[in-house]
Order: structure tokens, then sequence, then C-alpha cells
């Protein structure tokens, strides 16, 4: 359900655990889920990728990987929210064509609307 679709990440949880919009000015985030199991996207950075599994709203990412290019302050801060998003993220659930994964705990660490196709 959550492969074949270029998912834009539009929130991301803060150190406070709110969840705040993607940064202004940097690179669209997204993520992607592939029917092998692979996930693969953008921080607005770097590209990262890795193995997922996602069984009955359950998930599991990782470990994932990324390429190591060096950008502006707001795109790290950025690309640091998103990946222990991605890490925290223990379930998911679809409400239209927004994705929310949530922690153990039940709080929203990350938010992606569906690409237009």
């Amino acid at each position: 359900m959550l492969s074949g679709i270029e998912w834009h990440i539009t929130g991301i949880s803060d150190a406070a655990g709110r969840l705040v919009s993607a940064a202004d000015g940097v690179r669209p985030a997204t993520i992607s889920f592939g029917d092998d199991g692979g996930i693969a996207g953008s921080t607005g950075c770097n590209r990262f990728f890795g193995t997922g599994v996602s069984h009955d709203g359950a998930i599991a990412l990782g470990p994932l990987a990324t390429t190591m290019m060096m950008c502006p302050d707001d795109a790290m801060m950025q690309e640091r929210r998103i990946l222990a998003a991605l890490d925290a993220a223990r379930s998911w659930e679809l409400g239209g064509e927004i994705l929310r994964l949530s922690d153990e705990e039940g709080r929203i660490v990350l938010e992606a609307r569906a690409s237009a196709s």
C-alpha cells in the first residue's frame, strides 16, 4: 500500500516532539517504499536508502545509509530530524493522501503527502 508512491515529507518532529513544517528554502524531502522492502529518499540535502518492513500498520525502518554531502545549517538540521523520525517510526497510517509515521508512544514523528502522478 505504501509502495509505488513518492511521498513528499511535509512535517517532521522537532526536539520538543511537535510536528513542524519542512525547512523553507531546502530542496523537497521525499521517501519511497519499494515492493522488495527497500526504501529510498532525500532529506533535502542527502539521499538515503535502506530497508523497511511493514505489516498491519507496524513499521521498522533501517538501518539507513546516506550520502555525505555538507549542506547549509537548516538543511542539515532537517536531515537530522528526518533520519531520527525514520529511526523512531514504529507504526504508520494513511488518511487520504497523507502518510503518518508514529513512534512507539503513538506520537506522529513524520508526515508526508503522496506526490501528484
